[in-house]
């Protein structure tokens, strides 16, 4: 039945491994595809980790199925729901069904919550400090917020803080962790389609927010600091978004970075994020990068632009055996705080683009290294495409490393390397208004401004604003270099 549907309907690749039970299966792709359009939801309500797919298909479910990828509509509009820990708007009780959750008779934890969403849920969550542990059978780890239920493509389940109002996870309860949306232990819940937005999460001895294992999974609008382990992991997710965000001060002992892409699926995108004062107190003192792709190897695929990634321990950016990443129109200033062996973007791997960067590295560090490594990545680098940065540093012109260790000016890199790269790249000061204390638009006349690459750009900047802006006074919009667009 999967396999005949999925060649009928045509449906594209889905997810990998979305239920527990088919593993093995000659069907299983078919069975993942289904899924993913959202024309089957699984066999065991709620949970719906399974699909069973020895069971016989009835007459009415071939007809739901049949409904579901013929005539595509959004799927159940869900309820709102509110949680109030310091019962702000009436008494908070964990006690409640779902049924019986409003803005005066709330929840008072998000994990009571977590338990009991369904598609198209909007979870509220009035302002207070949140750090009760979540308990329950299928639980991980203690953990203040451990999403179980899933959503469907057209209805999402969200998480949210109350408009104008600070939500504050923490571990002030004893939890060792803030966030997860994790295979559960018990191969039950395997959470897909939910958002959380607008949370303040620090204070954790463990991980700040953990995605492990699962796809469709949005981030936005989080302020995360103090994390013990990991700030923001990103492992094996396929279309994991992180945006407008704020990651910094971390002291992170877990072998990880600040915004940790590890065998890391296709599809995840980090946009719009401030990424800041983050260090790695690991004894390996290999990572402590503001973003890093580790080991995604062909699957990767990630988006990352429009970011401002400053004074972190690492590399601005760490691209490590990681294939296929759009990285553009990132402003990184001064990254590897106390590490000589680190600078700006590091890349090692087949298929990247990098246009449109703003990258200004510390005293003696490079801007740009296109590392080749023996023998997995021995005459990759006609693969990648880098053109339209901005590289400076006002103490030293040696910024772009290349090949096995090959070393030389902006102008040394477009002449001598083999594949063409940065004809159109800068050596110049960027005229940023104040990086020293944080502020790192354009200022008129910089070199940036009208200057990049309108083909390998978003559509808009960090702020939101539209790109192009014509900045410099010549007829045209050109887009700018670097996360900001002059205006």
């Amino acid at each position: 039945m999967a396999a005949f549907l999925g060649r009928a309907l045509n449906l594209p690749t889905g997810e990998t491994d979305v239920f527990t039970d088919d593993n093995g299966s000659v069907f299983e792709n078919d069975i993942d595809r289904l899924a993913t359009a959202g024309i089957t939801q699984g066999c065991n309500p709620p949970t719906n980790g399974r699909f069973c797919p020895n069971d016989p298909v009835t007459r009415g479910q071939m007809a739901a199925f049949l409904h579901r990828g013929l005539d595509p509509s959004p799927g159940p509009a869900g309820s709102v729901l509110y949680v109030d820990t310091d019962s702000l708007g009436g008494t908070c009780s964990d006690a409640r069904e779902r049924e019986a959750v409003s803005l005066a008779t709330p929840w008072c934890s998000l994990g009571r919550a977590a338990e009991k969403v369904l598609p198209g849920d909007v979870v509220r969550a009035r302002a207070g400090e949140y750090s009760t542990i979540q308990t329950c059978p299928s639980c991980n780890d203690n953990s203040v917020l451990q999403v179980l239920g899933s959503g469907l493509p057209g209805s999402w389940i969200r998480f949210e803080a109350m408009s104008g109002e600070a939500v504050h996870v923490t571990g002030a309860g004893g939890a060792t962790h803030g966030i997860q949306i994790i295979e559960t232990w018990d191969n039950t819940y395997r959470p897909r389609y939910v958002a959380i937005e607008g949370f303040e999460v620090s204070g954790l001895t463990g991980n700040c927010v953990k995605i492990a294992d699962v796809s469709d999974i949005s981030l936005s609008g989080l302020d995360i600091s103090g994390c013990g382990t990991g700030a923001v992991e990103l492992h094996s997710t396929t279309r994991a978004t992180l945006e407008n965000s704020r990651i910094h001060d971390n002291a992170l002992a877990g072998f990880t970075s600040a915004v940790d892409l590890f065998q890391c699926g296709d599809g995840n995108v980090v946009s719009g994020n401030f990424i800041y004062s983050n260090t790695d107190v690991d004894s390996h003192e290999s990572e402590g990068h503001g973003v890093t792709m580790d080991y995604c190897l062909a699957a990767g695929g990630a988006v990352i632009e429009n970011n401002v990634i400053w004074e972190n321990e690492g590399w601005c950016m760490a691209i490590y055996f990681s294939d296929g990443a759009v990285i553009r129109n990132n402003t990184c200033y001064m990254n590897g705080v106390g590490r000589a062996d680190t600078g700006e973007l590091s890349i090692l791997g087949r298929d990247h683009a990098i246009h449109n960067n703003v990258l200004i590295p510390r005293d003696g560090r490079l801007a740009l290294n296109i590392r080749e490594r023996n023998p997995e990545y021995v005459g990759h680098l006609a693969t990648i495409e880098s053109d339209y940065n901005l590289m400076w540093s006002a103490t030293h012109t040696d910024v772009v490393g290349w090949s096995f260790g090959t070393v030389g000016t902006v102008a040394e890199f477009a002449a001598t390397n083999p594949v063409g790269w940065g004809t159109a790249d800068l050596q110049v000061d960027p005229l940023l208004v104040d990086p020293g204390n944080d502020a790192f638009s354009l200022t008129a006349g910089s070199p940036a401004i009208d200057s990049g690459d309108g083909d390998h750009a978003p559509v808009v900047d960090i702020t939101g604003n539209a790109r192009p802006e014509d900045g410099d006074a010549v007829p045209g919009a050109v887009v700018d270099r670097g996360a900001y667009e002059y205006r």
